[in-house]
């Protein structure tokens, strides 16, 4: 004990406050204890003086583990690794439950055991959110919800949960309403996030009659691909124009990108079409890959801009000059001519 004694560092032994303190009055009862064990007939004056020791060694010992838990908690400041980890966890579930939606409300800050964060949404008439909140994955998260104002009897909500998240829709009806969401953990303390999003509103009338009518959130729609989208986007479209039909071109270009053809517009330039020895509007189709039937696909899509007897198919080998755009490339000539 004593060789132990000699390599102990007291001042960062007492550095560590009570159980520093503790750790040592625990030594000095033990030496105590060894002296005494030494005489023939034990002191009763003693021995109840390190009885004392004994307990205040143990008393000071816990008292110094259940600061250094209270201290741990109630000071808790996320670091950089937490924020880190609980953004990166959040981006994935908002992908999965949000989509691309922006939020229009959020709140960050430490969620700690036994206390609770209020976080309101107001909802008009008529209106959808999604609700996400998240913690730290080692954490785990719990949410009740409270609802008030006029339209509160015709709130629905959907929800759904994970260890760590919770998320739901929240809907009213033809009444505004305040959905007070309650956030809590049961273990120790994290950071959290909540945050709503804009799914739909639905039109009322003037008597407060719902209509067929609503605005939807644009991240929420599906998009309507074009038939031949999939066959499009693999070809890429040279867009020709001189100065006079500056216009047409426009609308050209416009209908070929909404048909999933990658376009390069080439505005002005009727050097290029004089180079190659175009006259008026035309297509130029290559030998394969498909591209006579894509020129009769652009041929249709741009009947609205162009008369259909102004529109000829080239194909490469009509004009040498023109070799070059062979395989997967066609290119639309328009003319004020």
């Amino acid at each position: 004990m004593t060789d132990l004694l000699k390599n102990l560092d007291v001042v960062q032994v007492l550095s560590l406050g009570a159980i520093g303190l503790g750790f040592f009055l625990a030594i000095f009862t033990y030496r105590l204890l060894a002296r005494e064990q030494g005489v023939k007939e034990p002191r009763s004056n003693i021995l109840r003086a390190t009885y004392v020791y004994m307990g205040f060694a143990l008393l000071l010992v816990v008292l110094g583990i259940f600061g250094r838990f209270l201290d741990k908690y109630s000071s808790y400041a996320p670091n950089s690794q937490d924020i880190s980890l609980l953004t990166d966890a959040f981006a994935k579930k908002r992908a999965e439950f949000a989509g691309d939606r922006k939020p229009d409300q959020f709140k960050q800050g430490i969620l700690k055991s036994k206390r609770t964060v209020s976080f309101d949404v107001d909802l008009s008439p008529g209106e959808c959110r999604t609700v996400l909140a998240m913690v730290l994955p080692t954490n785990t998260l719990e949410m009740v919800h409270a609802i008030d104002g006029p339209g509160k009897e015709s709130v629905s909500m959907k929800s759904s949960s994970g260890l760590n998240f919770q998320t739901g829709e929240l809907c009213s009806g033809s009444a505004i309403a305040t959905v007070k969401l309650t956030l809590s953990t049961p273990d120790g303390v994290t950071p959290f996030i909540v945050e709503t999003y804009f799914s739909s509103r639905q039109i009322f009338g003037q008597e407060g009659k719902a209509t067929n009518e609503a605005i939807v959130a644009a991240e929420m729609l599906t998009p309507i691909r074009p038939k031949g989208y999939e066959v499009n986007r693999k070809y890429f479209v040279h867009v020709f124009s001189d100065p006079t039909n500056r216009g047409v071109a426009a609308r050209a270009l416009a209908i070929l990108q909404e048909n999933g053809f990658e376009v390069r517009p080439h505005i002005e330039e009727g050097a290029n079409m004089a180079g190659w020895q175009q006259k008026g509007n035309g297509i130029v189709a290559g030998d394969g890959d498909g591209t006579q039937e894509r020129a009769l696909e652009i041929k249709r899509l741009l009947k609205s801009v162009t008369p259909d007897t102004k529109l000829g198919i080239y194909a490469n080998d009509e004009n040498r000059d023109l070799a070059p755009m062979a395989g997967r490339t066609l290119a639309v000539f328009l003319s004020g001519r």
